[in-house]
């Protein structure tokens, strides 16, 4: 669990970094702190609510071929930017479902990378 938040929290943080440099509506003001904090917020609410949400939501899940999880992520990206974390401001639905996008991206790739080995 501590090596999913971790490889997420830098994943997201870079995510955000990304999307706060090419996605117009996405900024932050301050240093690469804020993008962290953001990062960290964003991976503690995958892995604390998202999964309840996946499972309350598993009749649209199933209904949209698994496509309502781009929505919960959404969710937990909005949360993250309105709730959780000043300094860092996502501007729009086209902006927030590029963020996400990017944010799922860069997770996948980085868990490919540095997940433990499994066997």
């Amino acid at each position: 669990m501590l090596t999913k938040l971790i490889i997420y929290t830098l994943g997201s943080s870079l995510a955000l970094f990304v999307a706060a440099e090419y996605v117009p509506g996405v900024t932050h003001t301050g240093t690469w702190t804020i993008l962290a904090m953001a990062g960290f917020a964003i991976a503690l609410l995958n892995l604390a609510i998202a999964p309840i949400l996946r499972i309350l939501a598993l009749p649209l899940r199933i209904l949209t071929f698994n496509l309502f999880s781009l929505v919960i992520d959404m969710a937990m990206v909005w949360l993250a930017d309105i709730l959780l974390v000043d300094n860092f401001n996502i501007e729009g639905l086209v902006a927030l479902f590029w963020t996400t996008v990017i944010i799922m991206i860069f997770n996948a790739l980085l868990w490919q990378i540095l997940s433990p080995a499994r066997n």
